[in-house]
């Protein structure tokens, strides 16, 4: 069965040449040109990824991204790639933020595009066909539904966030690279971006420390990369 990804952009030229690429690719295409539309795409039937342009008629992709993360449900987990012609780095790191895996600054190589879109399909897909469990006293990682509960709360992870999360968790304490978390959560080798794996450890330190409780805290070792540190828990299993 075909995957089917969700274009939203306002260039009526780029969506028409993004769509026929990715249809080329072997993918089923819904396309959108406003948020608005995109919402009624969403309610009308699932999608495995969204590839969303940040500046719309009616909003901005960031903020439908956020919207889309604290809905709940399917759209939580959603695998998100911004498109944007927008190259400074707050404009990234808002993106980021706001839930989304992945971006292309516009103008960009298509290959690329279809490149990092199988990366974070192929992430997802690998983690749903894994029918597995770990468990790290109250945190449970469910890798055949990509969900983490903590205290039976769900913490509502991307799927980057999700294989990050993950990686530290079965590295029992240890220190975890920088580079190494984004070859797991990209499915790609590292570059310069790795600067995107910090920015998903923020928000998955903000979700953990949400939750009421507080035995998990993820830490920086310079140098050498990031720990899960958890007090008075045994290791996963």
């Amino acid at each position: 069965m075909k995957q089917t990804v969700l274009l939203v952009e306002d260039n009526a030229h780029i969506l028409k040449v993004n769509a026929s690429v990715l249809k080329g690719a072997g993918y089923r295409v819904l396309c959108a040109e406003t948020a608005a539309a995109a919402r009624a795409e969403l309610k009308r039937e699932p999608v495995d990824a969204a590839v969303l342009d940040i500046m719309l008629p009616d909003g901005d992709g960031v903020a439908l991204c956020r919207e889309l993360r604290s809905a709940g449900g399917q759209a939580a987990t959603l695998p998100v790639l911004f498109l944007t012609a927008k190259d400074q780095n707050q404009d990234i790191v808002d993106g980021l933020r706001a839930g989304g895996d992945d971006y292309l600054v516009k103008p960009y190589d298509l290959r690329v595009l279809v490149a990092r879109l199988e990366a974070l399909l192929r992430r997802a897909g690998a983690a749903a066909r894994e029918p597995v469990q770990v468990r790290l006293g109250p945190l449970t990682l469910d890798t055949a539904a990509m969900r983490a509960r903590l205290d039976g709360r769900d913490l509502a992870l991307t799927p980057r966030q999700f294989a990050i999360l993950l990686a530290l968790v079965r590295a029992e304490g240890k220190p975890v690279p920088a580079s190494q978390l984004y070859e797991v959560a990209w499915g790609m080798a590292a570059n310069d971006e790795v600067r995107a794996v910090r920015q998903q450890v923020c928000r998955l330190r903000s979700k953990l420390g949400a939750a009421p409780n507080r035995n998990f805290l993820i830490e920086t070792e310079y140098g050498q990369g990031y720990t899960l540190v958890t007090r008075g828990l045994r290791g996963a299993r």
